[in-house]
């Protein structure tokens, strides 16, 4: 049989990253029209052709293809499966099995199409074996669905036989809302083998795939959008929370978090800068202004049921030796910290000099002012860039920035003047001191028209 040509080229580089992945689970995010779903059916070809040859001379592969309603896997999944899949060349419908047949060159992929609408099809769902599982719209599936899921993936073929070259799941989906277990899975428990892949917002100079819609598609699309709808189908970005409303609305991860990890400059005249956070549930977040005034955020540590002191011996001067040794550091914290114990009768800052760090305390503890400062870097650029960066290993910060760290809402429907005290609220507090230094610096530069006589920090680590 003559060996048949196909061509495919992603049309985006997350698409890209996508198909070079091998983690387990595999998530694709984006807004409308960003070609997600057509990515997730030629993964499906790229990992049919991954299989070993079986005796028969045939790469062989089973696929659980899911959707939350029987409704829209034959609106959605099915007409995208034709177009891809030639139907009648490379491929048939075999409607009463509800199994689409993909035969080409050496490849035997049968793809069940199983809708998840009650709990018959869920359990006829996991007495199946496959070699991987797809899900369209992952955010209309329960997470704990979708783990229940995955445990049917590298089952078929049967390792006694050629076995499985791929075993996971992945699939593609418009974001969910702040309160689903989704949002709690991808940016707060961070899942082992779990990886997110996001589209930017379609109306950015980075949303290469408008090429391919007609003009206007996306802003014929805001017309009459809420603004929820618009957050979520247009920009990519998760729904609103309906248990609150986010501190920091500004923050876009997608903008705000870079690629890849940052490196921290050595210099006299850039110390490092922790903004910390006392009591017993210490925090902090490590960052520096760099040469270009944007400011850089390359970890975050937080705690438990711990003071001060166990706080820099078992945590901060570890992370500062190992990563960041040679570099000064100025530590900004809570003004009430130069406030005398009743215990020891020493201040919280006199601890910390104690350890060979310059402290001093942050301008002001107005929550106003904090939040302020905190919005004005997010909202900045500096060479059509962000003037806030953050490394991506800052999970619990990103987390907070997120919508993690929110107002909470009263019975009566309004929102609470001051943000909740919950479990993000001390990162997000002591990143609040660290810029709340920054943009009073920002403001002694242009006082001063650049010129700013800096004194050279103690060096602090182990």
């Amino acid at each position: 049989m003559k060996k048949m040509q196909i061509n495919y080229t992603p049309i985006h580089e997350t698409t890209t990253r996508f198909h070079r992945s091998n983690a387990f689970a595999r998530w694709l995010m984006g807004p409308l029209g960003c070609g997600k779903s057509y990515a997730i059916m030629w993964e499906i070809l790229i990992r049919a052709a991954q299989q070993p040859v079986s005796k028969t001379g045939k790469r062989r592969s089973r696929v659980i293809f899911v959707r939350n309603t029987r409704q829209m896997m034959m609106d959605s999944v099915l007409p995208i499966l034709k177009e891809v899949f030639v139907e009648g060349q490379i491929g048939t419908w075999r409607a009463s099995e509800s199994v689409y047949q993909v035969r080409v060159n050496d490849i035997e992929c049968d793809i069940l199409l199983r809708p998840l609408e009650d709990d018959s099809d869920i359990r006829r769902v996991l007495s199946t074996n496959a070699t991987f599982c797809v899900v369209d719209e992952w955010r209309e599936i329960p997470v704990s669905t979708i783990i229940q899921l995955a445990g049917r993936a590298g089952r078929f073929p049967a390792k006694e036989d050629e076995g499985c070259a791929f075993a996971g799941i992945f699939g593609a989906s418009n974001p969910p809302g702040k309160d689903s277990d989704w949002y709690r899975a991808l940016e707060e428990q961070h899942l082992d083998g779990w990886e997110l892949f996001r589209f930017p917002s379609a109306l950015s100079p980075d949303a290469t795939w408008r090429k391919f819609l007609r003009d206007g598609y996306y802003e014929n699309l805001m017309q009459g959008g809420t603004e929820d709808y618009i957050q979520v189908m247009i920009h990519g970005q998760y729904g609103r929370s309906l248990s609150g409303k986010p501190v920091f609305p500004g923050f876009d991860s997608g903008f705000h978090v870079a690629k890849n990890t940052l490196t921290p400059i050595r210099s006299d005249d850039k110390p490092l800068i922790i903004g910390m956070d006392f009591g017993l549930t210490p925090a902090c977040t490590i960052n520096q202004l760099d040469m270009h005034g944007r400011f850089l955020t390359y970890a975050n540590l937080t705690s438990d049921n711990m003071g001060i002191t166990r706080f820099i011996d078992t945590k901060l001067q570890p992370l500062l030796s190992e990563r960041f040794a040679g570099h000064p550091v100025v530590i900004i914290g809570d003004p009430a910290g130069v406030q005398r114990s009743q215990t020891d009768e020493r201040s919280v800052f006199e601890v910390i000099r104690s350890k060979g760090f310059r402290v001093v305390p942050a301008k002001t503890n107005s929550i106003a002012a904090r939040i302020s400062a905190v919005e004005s870097l997010l909202a900045g650029q500096v060479d059509s860039g962000p003037r806030h960066l953050i490394d991506p290993s800052c999970k619990a910060l990103i987390a907070a920035l997120n919508g993690g760290y929110r107002y909470r809402m009263k019975k009566s429907g309004e929102m609470e003047p001051v943000p909740d005290k919950n479990e993000f609220s001390h990162i997000a507090d002591s990143h609040q001191y660290a810029c709340l230094h920054v943009d009073a610096t920002f403001g002694s530069y242009l006082r001063n028209n650049g010129r700013r006589e800096i004194k050279p920090a103690a060096y602090a680590w182990t």
